[in-house]
């Protein structure tokens, strides 16, 4: 009877957790109101919905709807779905409250970044105990809310994603509680005071609190000298104040911005040794102090600081002593936005001199300076009189200032001096009163008890009982040795069984930061790189269509002749995989084994645009409004590349074939950051042409390089989405380019004779199909200079002044394409011919 009972029990509690599950998606099924996402129906079971996973008891474990585009409402509901593992829901422009996930105990990855949610209700993270990447960021409509300290909870968590999120207030000392935390990102908020003591002997290795509005984030960084883990360091653009800290533990460290602060005091030596250290950024501060000397590896910004010299070199003896009292003060900000230069002498305020410009009075009276007396106050050799009354100084007095041969008077009057008076010359005025600690010994704070132990006994006793204690010791220390040797290479074993295990599960990769997969890993996912799986090859290397061991898609790319080292290698994948727009594909790994370099993509199964509209088969022909949607979002992807990213990206390479299309024929940019990086506001001369024939502008023939090139080679694109032909078909004369073409016909106002040649669809939207061309016209201009950058072309697509921009062009001067199919500059008025260009 009893076995029956449980028996019921149990078909009840499946029934009951499985009716949860159902009602759960029919919630989110019925958000969707008339436009669910493709297999999405009530008469089909939700495990077979597109981008759902059930387990064997049909129990939601996983649901991806990512970069779909569906602007609805997450239903509370969801909140029910006690089986679920992953919700990766990003890029799909997520409106509303965010539900509360509380108490999903298995619930590992989420995925929430770029949406548009208004609010986290409180202890919406509370109870999940399995978590291990959690990511909100570019969530920018959300109102002011704080770190969820309920992530506590977490003791799993390595991963944490909330830039530009709208979060604020301090950041909590909470960080023991994620033993294993590795990416931390809490840039663009509007967080405040400082950083807390649990970050010291954190795991973290990729630490982002750059940018905080306002520049709340305050006081030192010392903290960040004990995360030994550090490998990408941005605590730009903040109100971090003090010195740099010795950051010789932390070595790793291979990309360090400390720009836009008001960090003083002398930058330590160990930021130059810094051993694999490859971007480094200090400018915008109040560094003092010697030059600093980084190797020609380093790429540095030092500009706007106060080093004493231009150049390399040791600063002037009593700048540096000067500078090593200021050291003992904690560099305070008055000395520092004060003492600039290399003469002591030249308008230093407190510091007097003489005839002979040797220092010979200090006068830091009432200044409200803590720290100590630093005895660099001793290489002052002319120091006469030194007066630091009326401050928060402890410690003791230097014995070295005892020996200061012109010395007549000191003034230490009301500060909290203790310890032993040195000895002083019969004719120096010592004046201490108001420290009430003078004289006697006081332990600083952290130390020991001030009681010692006596001293040594003499004699045989003494001698016989140290012999066994020091063999001891000497066999403690060789085990200690050995064990740490030991640990270290279980460390470095256990750490590639993670790298391995990490690339081959690709629900918990971070959406900000590319996982490093091991090589034999894509080989295996690739079946050795095997030709029937080869999606393509580019100017930087084949790609292949990969399919990890849980069955997720991905597509692998092996560059060929990179030319750079591991160190730049990753620098450079660091770049790319911070880099997220719904209109780019996605990185989502790497891999840098020995001269392998490969990055690892979103699959994307639509594939190249190319394939679309070149194709002669009628069912891969677009409609219009589907291409003019893939014209917008090419230029959304480029506006973000050369306008919002940190770092200014030139494509240099716009073809169809490096625009992909998803299921629902969304268009994403590939092959981005794989050319030159651009700083902002700078430009450059490329040495190699680079690229592909038919796309490329008229000023690589020499001329400086910048962006502006991605936005003729766009031009060219958008002619070849609308007549669906190439612009160089060499099945057609050499002189039928495409840009010949409609530069002819728009010329003999016949350009609906190329139209005809369109689908039907194409032919009945002539007015936006013209008013495309017209955009595309502008945008292959022969002089840079005269063409929209990509924000433009975004808003004229969008319908934004499209009317009064496109009005007032009338000048569509292009390149003559000379017989040898290379581009002159000869500019010529109203249309002309295109704009061609050499091969690689």
């Amino acid at each position: 009877m009893e076995m029956v009972i449980l028996f019921f029990l149990t078909l009840l509690s499946f029934t009951t957790t499985f009716a949860d599950d159902k009602s759960a998606m029919d919630d989110f099924l019925k958000a969707f109101g008339s436009s669910p996402p493709s297999g999405w129906d009530s008469a089909t079971d939700f495990c077979k919905w597109k981008g759902v996973n059930c387990d064997n008891g049909n129990r939601v474990t996983s649901i991806n709807l990512a970069s779909l585009s569906l602007k609805i409402t997450l239903p509370s509901s969801i909140n029910t779905l006690s089986q679920l593992t992953t919700l990766s829901l990003q890029n799909i422009e997520l409106i509303g409250p965010l539900p509360s996930l509380a108490n999903l105990t298995l619930l590992q990855t989420v995925f929430l970044d770029n949406n548009n949610f208004t609010s986290i209700p409180s202890g919406a993270f509370s109870g999940l105990f399995s978590l291990q990447t959690l990511s909100l960021s570019f969530n920018e409509d959300l109102a002011p809310w704080q770190f969820p300290s309920e992530l506590t909870d977490s003791p799993s968590l390595r991963s944490f994603y909330v830039n530009n999120a709208n979060m604020e207030g301090p950041i909590p000392d909470v960080f023991g509680s994620f033993p294993g935390l590795q990416n931390l990102r809490l840039s663009y908020n509007n967080l405040s005071g400082s950083l807390p003591g649990s970050f010291n002997g954190s795991a973290i290795q990729n630490f982002w609190v750059n940018n905080q509005v306002g520049g709340l984030l305050t006081g030192p960084i010392d903290v960040v000298s004990g995360m030994t883990q550090l490998a990408q360091v941005w605590l730009h653009a903040n109100s971090f104040t003090g010195s740099i800290p010795d950051l010789s533990a932390c070595t790793e460290i291979f990309d360090l911005q400390l720009r836009d602060n008001k960090f003083t005091g002398i930058l330590p030596p160990s930021i130059v040794s810094l051993p694999e250290l490859e971007n480094f950024t200090i400018n915008n501060n109040s560094i003092q102090g010697p030059l600093p000397d980084f190797p020609k590896t380093v790429e540095v910004q030092l500009r706007n600081n106060h080093f004493c010299r231009n150049v390399t070199g040791d600063c002037d003896p009593q700048v540096t002593a000067l500078l090593n009292i200021a050291g003992a003060l904690g560099y305070p900000i008055k000395l520092a936005d004060a003492w600039i230069g290399n003469d002591a002498c030249n308008s230093w305020i407190f510091v007097t001199c003489d005839s002979s410009h040797r220092v010979v009075s200090v006068n830091f009276a009432k200044q409200g300076f803590s720290g100590t007396i630093s005895p660099a106050f001793a290489n002052l050799t002319s120091l006469t009189e030194l007066n630091l009354s009326n401050n928060n100084l402890n410690g003791t007095i230097p014995a070295s200032l005892a020996s200061l041969p012109k010395l007549k008077k000191i003034d230490l009057t009301n500060n909290d001096i203790s310890g032993k008076v040195p000895r002083f010359s019969p004719g120096v005025i010592l004046l201490v009163s108001g420290n009430k600690n003078i004289g006697k010994h006081v332990a600083p704070p952290g130390s020991p008890g001030s009681g010692g132990s006596s001293s040594s006994e003499s004699g045989g006793g003494s001698k016989s009982s140290f012999i066994p204690y020091a063999s001891v010791a000497a066999v403690v220390i060789t085990v200690v040795v050995l064990m740490m040797f030991m640990y270290k290479c279980y460390r470095k074993k256990r750490q590639r069984i993670e790298s391995q295990e990490e690339g081959e599960s690709f629900s918990q990769l971070a959406p900000n930061f590319p996982v490093k997969f091991s090589y034999q890993s894509l080989m295996d996912a690739t079946n050795n790189f095997d030709v029937k799986k080869k999606l393509g090859v580019g100017g930087f290397g084949s790609v292949f269509e990969g399919s990890l061991r849980i069955g997720t898609k991905i597509a692998v790319k092996r560059l060929d002749n990179l030319g750079q080292g591991r160190k730049e290698f990753l620098a450079e994948v660091q770049t790319i995989g911070c880099i997220h727009h719904v209109n780019l594909v996605k990185l989502v790994g790497y891999c840098a084994e020995n001269k392998h370099r490969l990055l690892v993509y979103e699959y994307l199964s639509n594939g190249s645009l190319d394939k679309w509209i070149f194709s002669a088969n009628p069912r891969g022909i677009l409609r219009w409004d589907a291409k003019r949607k893939i014209i917008l979002q090419i230029a959304k992807g480029l506006a973000y590349l050369h306008e919002e990213c940190q770092k200014r990206i030139a494509h240099l390479d716009v073809k169809p074939q490096n625009v992909l299309l998803d299921d629902a024929l969304n268009a994403k940019i590939s092959d981005f950051g794989l050319a030159k990086l651009f700083d902002k506001d700078e430009s450059y001369v490329m040495t190699q042409m680079r690229g592909t024939r038919g796309y490329l502008a008229p000023e690589w023939l020499g001329r400086k390089i910048t962006e502006i090139a991605d936005v003729y080679s766009y031009g060219v694109v958008v002619l070849e989405v609308v007549f669906g032909r190439k612009n160089l078909d060499y099945s057609q004369p050499e002189e039928s380019t495409l840009i010949q073409l409609v530069k002819q016909k728009v010329e003999e106002c016949q350009l609906f004779d190329l139209l005809n040649e369109c689908n039907e669809d194409t032919r009945q939207n002539v007015e936006d199909v013209e008013k495309i061309i017209k955009i595309a016209l502008w945008c292959l201009h022969t002089e840079p200079t005269r063409r929209p950058v990509m924000s433009m072309v975004v808003k004229l697509l969008e319908g934004h002044g499209g009317a009064i921009a496109l009005e007032a062009i009338t000048d569509y001067s292009c390149a003559i394409l000379n017989t040898d199919g290379h581009p002159s500059i000869e500019p010529i008025t109203q249309l002309s011919d295109s704009v061609l260009s050499g091969p690689r």
